[in-house]
């Protein structure tokens, strides 16, 4: 594998290669060489602080609070800063729209100087080629994923790690993606390779050059854990899977999990490696105190800072965000139509009932899905949708907008056709049963189907 100087950005180095294949060994370009050295622990300690965010699915309306304390920090005497994305940072408002020609989140993580972001598994919902272009047009950042491969659009437009050289410390970020819901047939080849081995191979590799070393990853918080929606490895797996203490922090996201809110929980210390995560949708970012020293890195605090209590920033706001603001608003305020005045169509019954059983607005949607699919000639007998992929109601008794609509549906889901036999059938229906919220589990349940003809 190579590693080259970034073209664009002092300190900045990228690694270059097939990172799902064995590393067996690290081939610096000839300016590289001249500019970088090998990782030693520093005589005399530094600090290093990490913000994070993750899955802000484009809520973007309060980045500016972000930007202020992103810029805050940086101002900061005697402080390295590191500011990182774990993914899925657009699919989920109307900013969406404007994916055609631009990228906001991107533009506006530009805007502040990210240093890096993780592909998540809803960047790539609009296709591969549009995410080439909004990384193209949008990213003056490194984009990572180790386990990505086989995608002609994105050749050359991500890494699987960097190294970045900051006041003289040296830090590794490895980015890995999540093999869950990308295999459309719209990315054509694409293929998201177990991040265990990857990992493996790249730590090995890595943690010999750099002072801290960081997965930034898009995995989800555990397979265990009933909201990941995902059958693959977690973080805290893949930390299981790595040499203990061997990696100084995983920046996790996808499985919106506010973790370590009153500190670095001992839970979330797997096998000597500290796992942090954001949440998710932008309503906390997180902030890691490291230092660096003679003995290696140590984790001096962890916490998470609701983004609604931070102030904004009110230059970045009025120079990067109106502009945006303006070209959506144009979108979010067409009107659709109207909708009946009946409550179970509305917000509460959605949110509340949509893993509960038969739900009026998840009949209208698979009832329209049927209609159009029979009117463009496909022969079918029922549709359904997985429930949670209907987040939200609709104001009733009113006009629909399309902002409204789009918060009911945010994400960019394909409709798949199958055949089933009626054995098939049953025991799909067995299976959704088992999946109904009950009072006992305390949490909404995903993978529940809601289906009409």
């Amino acid at each position: 594998m190579k590693i080259i100087p970034s073209p664009s950005q002092k300190g900045l180095f990228l690694f270059v290669g097939d990172a799902t294949r064995p590393v067996s060994e690290l081939v610096w370009d000839a300016d590289g060489a001249h500019t970088f050295q090998l990782a030693k622990h520093p005589s005399t300690s530094a600090s290093l602080t990490v913000l994070h965010f993750n899955d802000l699915h484009g809520r973007l309306r309060d980045f500016s609070r972000i930007a202020r304390r992103i810029n805050e920090l940086r101002a900061r005497p005697n402080t390295t800063l590191l500011t990182l994305s774990a993914g899925d940072d657009m699919v989920g408002t109307p900013f969406d729209e404007l994916l055609g020609s631009q990228n906001p989140a991107y533009q506006l993580y530009s805007a502040v100087g990210l240093d890096a972001c993780a592909l998540g598994n809803h960047d790539f919902d609009y296709g591969t080629e549009a995410l080439a272009k909004g990384i193209q047009m949008d990213a003056n950042f490194p984009v990572l994923s180790a386990n990505l491969k086989n995608s002609e659009n994105l050749k050359g437009l991500y890494s699987p790690a960097v190294l970045y050289v900051k006041n003289g410390i040296r830090i590794g970020i490895i980015g890995l993606s999540t093999q869950a819901q990308i295999r459309y047939p719209l990315h054509s080849h694409l293929e998201i390779t177990d991040p265990v081995p990857v990992a493996q191979n790249l730590v090995a590799a890595i943690r010999p050059i750099c002072d801290v070393l960081i997965i930034l990853s898009h995995l989800g918080y555990s397979k265990k854990a009933r909201l990941v929606a995902s059958p693959e490895v977690g973080d805290v797996e893949l930390a299981e899977a790595l040499p203990a203490g061997s990696v100084d922090l995983i920046v996790g996201g996808h499985s919106h999990n506010a973790l370590n809110e009153n500190g670095l929980h001992t839970e979330n210390i797997v096998n000597e490696i500290p796992i942090v995560q954001a949440g998710g949708f932008g309503e906390h970012i997180g902030e890691v105190e490291v230092e660096i020293g003679k003995k290696g890195v140590s984790l001096i605090s962890t916490s998470l800072k609701k983004t609604e209590t931070l102030a904004p920033d009110d230059a970045f706001e009025e120079a990067e965000l109106k502009p945006l603001i303006s070209d959506v608003e144009k979108i979010e305020n067409t009107t659709l139509g109207k909708v009946a005045n009946n409550p179970q169509l509305g917000v509460d019954a959605a949110k509340q009932q949509f893993a509960l059983g038969e739900l009026a607005l998840a009949n209208f949607i698979t009832k329209g899905i049927t209609s159009q699919l029979k009117k463009n000639g496909y022969k079918i007998d029922f549709s359904t949708i997985d429930s949670s992929s209907m987040v939200s109601g609709v104001p009733f008794g009113g006009d629909l907008t399309f902002s409204d609509w789009f918060k009911v549906m945010p994400f960019a889901d394909t409709v798949r056709i199958y055949q089933i036999t009626g054995q098939e059938l049953k025991d799909l229906l067995k299976d959704n049963a088992l999946r109904m919220s009950r009072a006992e589990n305390g949490e909404k349940e995903r993978g529940f189907l809601q289906f009409g003809k």
